[in-house]
């Protein structure tokens, strides 16, 4: 996965933080060892799913719609490669 990728993507999406871009990145060299289950994923939408989680990492808001559209996959297909990036990268939410 290309590394300029997630600037491009976070422009579109609006996100200026460099430090949000930094922790995508850092989750998007995660994902190349550790999310070889997400094969039905584009690199464009595995970039995208990585900003949404650093994005939540740092608590700030995305528009998620936008999200799923830029990613080029259904809502449900977003929201189930979220929460299996998310368990494969050992990210899950406690209650």
């Amino acid at each position: 996965m290309e590394m300029d990728i997630f600037a491009n993507l976070a422009g579109k999406m609006g996100i200026s933080s460099a430090k949000l871009i930094r922790k995508a990145e850092e989750y998007g060299r995660l994902c190349q060892v550790k999310c070889v289950a997400l094969n039905n994923a584009t690199s464009t939408s595995k970039a995208v799913l990585c900003l949404d989680l650093a994005a939540t990492y740092m608590k700030l808001p995305i528009d998620k719609e936008y999200a799923v559209r830029l990613s080029g996959v259904t809502k449900k297909l977003y929201q189930s490669n979220l929460k299996a990036m998310e368990c494969l990268l050992g990210l899950e939410h406690t209650l």
